[in-house]
């Protein structure tokens, strides 16, 4: 029982720090491909898309930082063992 809690661990760990980021920039991507390809002569929709585009950046730039001060705490707690 220990082993697979272990490995449940592990594999919720690997989750969070590669799928959620790679997940969210996939996401903030086909925000940027949708908004480029609306249409121009439709303003409304083309706001609607801005706004997701702004959603997407703001949350994918979040976790990447976070992850990333995640990463630089573990390693200064290494360095200090």
């Amino acid at each position: 029982m220990e082993g697979f809690l272990e490995v449940l661990l592990i594999i919720g760990l690997w989750g969070v720090l590669l799928g959620l980021p790679l997940g969210l920039l996939g996401w903030f991507a086909a925000c940027l491909v949708k908004f480029i390809k609306a249409p121009k002569d439709d303003p409304e929709y083309r706001q609607k898309r801005k706004r997701r585009l702004i959603v997407s950046a703001v949350l994918a730039g979040f976790v990447v930082c976070s992850i990333i001060a995640l990463m630089l705490i573990f390693i200064s707690a290494v360095a200090h063992m």
